[in-house]
């Protein structure tokens, strides 16, 4: 998304926004009140940055999630 929502909860140094979890899932909650087919759409690519944030090496950090 241009405009970083997806980003809220990423580190800043990845190019997310840094907030803390609660502006996170508040952000979250918004979108699922809203419309929740939406706000599924990003679900996977989030479970992936989490993922490669807990347990990725540094080469695939900055190869894969400069691009958040």
């Amino acid at each position: 998304m241009a405009g970083g929502w997806n980003g809220v909860g990423c580190p800043a140094e990845y190019g997310g926004q840094g907030l803390p979890e609660l502006i996170n899932v508040a952000t979250q909650e918004m979108w699922h009140s809203a419309n929740t087919a939406f706000a599924l759409c990003p679900l996977l690519t989030v479970g992936a940055i989490e993922a490669i944030l807990r347990s990725g090496s540094a080469e695939q950090k900055a190869f894969y999630l400069g691009f958040i």
